[in-house]
């Protein structure tokens, strides 16, 4: 999912519920929920990680290349952004 429509579905529940407290799933199921305490970050992962349950992460661009093992010169063409929301 993308960022725009994640925020547009988070504007639509906040206009008709108000402002209350964030929770996640912790498995994929949704058998249990804790809430969210962190604010959301930009990681980043491989552009060929299609793995939508358990992907490679860096946090900082000095991280890309020790993490992802991304040994080119332009990291943009292995590594892309992604938000974390919690």
């Amino acid at each position: 999912m993308k960022l725009n429509k994640y925020i547009k579905e988070l504007e639509k529940i906040l206009k008709s519920n108000g402002d209350m407290e964030c929770c996640y799933a912790i498995d994929d199921e949704g058998n249990r929920y804790n809430l969210v305490v962190y604010e959301p970050s930009v990681l980043y992962k491989r552009k060929d990680d299609d793995n939508s349950k358990d992907i490679q992460v860096a946090s900082s661009d000095d991280d890309i290349k020790l993490e992802l093992d991304i040994f080119s010169d332009n990291i943009n063409d292995e590594a892309e952004k992604i938000v974390c929301v919690n």
